[in-house]
């Protein structure tokens, strides 16, 4: 365990605790892609910029198509609507979608890129 000056637990490291977060409380991003090694790290940089800390990453790299899903806190409307339009314009991305976890459905933003 990392130690600061004083030779006691340094608080970044004791401080990352799992935090318990409603379902519905949670937007899922999933994306499509063409298995491009840079897309992962673009939705990345695109979240960074906007303050998002993914609650959990997964990615599978097939030999024909990528699919990312991240589970992020859900975001108001227009912000969704905003991130997918910059995901969507990451040239290898296919479609990128937000579902949100519901008791009833799982609600769902398409955005809407050239060309489906």
């Amino acid at each position: 365990m990392p130690k600061n000056a004083t030779g006691t637990p340094s608080d970044a490291f004791t401080a990352q605790r799992p935090v318990k977060i409603p379902r519905d409380r949670i937007a899922v991003l999933r994306v499509k892609a063409d298995p491009c090694m840079q897309v992962l790290l673009r939705i990345l940089d695109l979240l960074a910029r906007q303050g998002i800390r993914p609650l959990s990453i997964a990615a599978n790299l097939g030999a024909d198509r990528q699919d990312v899903t991240i589970e992020i806190n859900v975001l108001p409307g227009g912000k969704a609507k905003s991130l997918l339009a910059r995901i969507e314009e990451i040239i290898a991305v296919r479609e990128a979608s937000f579902g949100r976890h519901h008791p009833q459905a799982l609600l769902t933003v398409r955005g809407a890129k050239a060309g489906n």
